[in-house]
């Protein structure tokens, strides 16, 4: 996958009959900036995922010790 950096930096070779290249520098930063707030959203519910995955492990044990 690339990386909004990657995005960032990445060059084009010019031609006569090609696109704006301010238009494709705009669409290019668009671009790594939605990959970037992907990233952070996705950290964040890595997070969520852990803390909810302990809170289960908890409950579990909770549980488990109380049919004993």
């Amino acid at each position: 996958m690339l990386s909004a950096n990657e995005i960032r930096n990445m060059e084009f070779p010019k031609s006569m009959s090609g696109y704006k290249q301010a238009d494709v520098e705009y669409f290019l930063e668009e671009v790594a900036t939605a990959i970037d707030n992907m990233a952070k959203e996705n950290a964040e519910l890595i997070k969520k995922l852990q803390i909810l995955a302990r809170s289960e492990e908890h409950t579990s044990e909770l549980q488990s010790r109380q049919y004993l």
